[in-house]
């Protein structure tokens, strides 16, 4: 997995760079670029970020995820300790591919993600995509933002109910938006007068 991800060039975006590894008596060392604070550690610092922060944060894992995709390897543990700051500006890197797992190799019942961050399918045991990582990067941009965990369940189950609960009001107010909305415009055409 590091081997394919040390082919990476410059195109490598947000990903961490690998430069090696050594032994040290009976311990293998792993050996990465050096980086700054997690976002885990900057949200219990600062509660919250800037929209514009957020955006280019959401911006450049988005890519780097893009990236894995194209050379097949999902990252499975998407979360805020898991992206580091470079340094005082908005760049940050992906960390931590211990969890990672090549697409042919996706098996239901792998050890996948931090319970906040499983995509449903991972708490349903269900096959899955790397459309794991893009669950759990939404999941961490609403983090980013509200300073706190959308679905801080202690187990799969308890994630399953907030998952669900969360759908079922979000569905709730947009077929109420939408049915106010379609009021809106049956009276707006009555009137001769459209809206686009």
């Amino acid at each position: 997995m590091l081997e394919r991800l040390r082919t990476l060039g410059p195109e490598r975006g947000a990903i961490v760079r690998w430069n090696g590894c050594f032994q040290d008596r009976l311990h293998i060392c792993l050996e990465f670029e050096l980086l700054g604070m997690s976002l885990l550690e900057y949200l219990e610092e600062y509660q919250t970020l800037e929209l514009d922060w957020i955006r280019s944060i959401v911006y450049q894992v988005a890519a780097a995820l893009g990236i894995l995709q194209m050379i097949g390897i999902i990252h499975g543990d998407i979360k805020p300790e898991n992206i580091m700051l470079v340094d005082d500006s908005l760049n940050v890197k992906i960390i931590d591919f211990g969890l990672a797992c090549h697409v042919s190799q996706a098996r239901v019942g792998a050890p996948t993600g931090t319970t906040w961050y499983k995509a449903p399918e991972l708490l349903l045991g269900l096959p899955y995509t790397g459309a794991i990582d893009v669950w759990a990067l939404g999941c961490v941009a609403l983090d980013l933002f509200t300073g706190y965990p959308i679905y801080p369940g202690d187990s799969d189950y308890q994630m399953v109910g907030l998952t669900l609960i969360c759908c079922t009001v979000l569905t709730f107010s947009l077929s109420t938006c939408m049915y106010y909305l379609n009021l809106d415009m049956r009276a707006n055409m009555k009137r001769g007068v459209f809206l686009l």
